[in-house]
């Protein structure tokens, strides 16, 4: 399953990178980071803010949980 996250600037995953956030240990994949339509280079460690597209795979229990840590941080 595709899922796309887009970060408000609430969200506890701004101003984190999104390796530091774990979400491999839930069973996600991170696919890609979208700012301003362009894909950024996952493997720079881009860290996360505002107006950011998470796009996860990963069964929907999993991209559920990854969406709270993502937004939440619970």
């Amino acid at each position: 399953l595709l899922h796309a996250v887009n970060l408000p600037e609430s969200a506890f995953a701004c101003g984190r990178c999104a390796d530091d956030l774990n979400l491999e240990e839930l069973g996600l994949e991170v696919q890609a980071v979208r700012r301003d339509g362009i894909d950024l280079p996952i493997g720079q460690r881009p860290q996360l803010r505002e107006g950011d597209t998470v796009l996860l795979t990963g069964p929907l229990q999993a991209i559920e949980a990854g969406e709270a840590l993502l937004l939440g941080g619970a």
